[in-house]
């Protein structure tokens, strides 16, 4: 997953002693746009249609503890079930908050890019989560 400037500056600080914000839940999104570096440029399906992102504990029931420079997703992660169509999402995002920017994002290959139509529930396995801190730009 690519990290933004934000982010990365966040966790440098968080080190370094300068930052003490941590999250204590993450926020699992959907894009049907790329993401630009500063965590913006994402474009989330409708709430209407029952989308809503989905809240992830920061805690080791959630995630692996890391591992040559990454962490996974230990459990699955599964949104609502849509009520109406909607645009194929091809980004999958973490932000710190429920409406914010993304804070680390990855771009789905081709053959993974998700479909909403009405009736779709989209769910990401154990492990589909593999979050390292790379450059976004």
């Amino acid at each position: 997953m690519a990290c933004s400037t934000s982010m990365k500056n966040k966790l440098i600080g968080e080190y370094f002693g300068s930052v003490s914000d941590k999250p204590t839940t993450w926020y699992c999104g959907l894009s049907s746009t790329d993401i630009n570096a500063d965590g913006s440029g994402f474009s989330e399906p409708s709430s209407d249609s029952g989308y809503a992102r989905v809240a992830i504990p920061v805690t080791t029931i959630y995630w692996t503890t890391p591992t040559s420079g990454y962490i996974q997703n230990k459990l699955p992660v599964t949104f609502n079930e849509l009520t109406t169509n909607e645009d194929t999402i091809t980004n999958i995002f973490l932000s710190s908050s429920e409406t914010g920017n993304a804070d680390f994002w990855q771009k789905l290959d081709t053959e993974d890019y998700k479909h909403l139509d009405k009736g779709t529930t989209i769910l990401f396995n154990e492990g589909d989560y593999k979050i390292s801190i790379e450059d976004a730009d």
